[in-house]
């Protein structure tokens, strides 16, 4: 994972390039949802796919792998989950570190509604990292902040992925080195250390859905 250098007024101004109204048509269904018993989620993020696949080099996002097929291949990869976040059954080399994620006894817990048309929610990520690993899950250290307009407002809820486009977290690369092909912790303790670390840097390939869950 490396860190993409942009702007949110410079993203902005790719998509309004790439698809012109989107913006508008964006905070309107927002707003729409923030009133709504029920939100929708039209995936209007599928028409500035582009943006983010050439922003990123035409790889994905969480492992970096370039993707041939880029139209195909690539998701439109929601960061914060917009539905629902579900749950992790926490795996003992996590807890015997003494490392505490934050969520409900059980259940799943509200998605990031109002987040889901925000740019810097988005990133392009293979189907793998997206829909087989990463998936619904996002597991923090903090309080979740569910009723945040923007991403950037988020950091209280110190989770534990690393968003690595912009500036609005840290740079994957302090927090990550490697050896050869084996990623390794640059920090030696804290919560800076939790992130780095192999079972959770990304949630679903260690943090399995907790049992009785969907």
């Amino acid at each position: 994972m490396i860190r993409h250098e942009i702007a949110l007024d410079e993203l902005q101004n790719r998509i309004e390039k790439e698809k012109p109204g989107w913006k508008t048509r964006a905070d309107a269904q927002t707003e729409e949802n923030v009133k709504a018993a029920r939100p929708k989620f039209p995936a209007i993020w599928s028409e500035i796919k582009q943006v983010y696949i050439e922003l990123q080099g035409s790889k994905c996002a969480f492992c970096e792998k370039w993707l041939e097929d880029e139209k195909v291949e690539h998701d439109v990869e929601h960061f914060r989950p917009k539905g629902k976040v579900k749950r992790c059954e926490v795996p003992p080399s996590v807890k015997s570190a003494g490392i505490a994620v934050r969520q409900p006894a059980s259940g799943d817990e509200p998605g990031y509604e109002r987040l889901a048309y925000q740019p810097l929610n988005y990133m392009a990520a293979c189907m793998t990292c997206n829909r087989i690993l990463k998936r619904s899950y996002f597991p923090i250290a903090g309080s979740r902040r569910t009723d945040a307009s923007a991403p950037a407002d988020c950091a209280a809820e110190k989770a534990f992925l690393i968003y690595p486009l912009s500036d609005i977290d840290e740079d994957p690369e302090e927090l990550i080195e490697f050896r050869g092909l084996s990623p390794e912790a640059r920090v030696s303790s804290g919560f800076r250390r939790c992130r780095s670390r192999d079972d959770l840097a990304f949630p679903s390939r260690r943090l399995a859905p907790a049992e009785g869950t969907k």
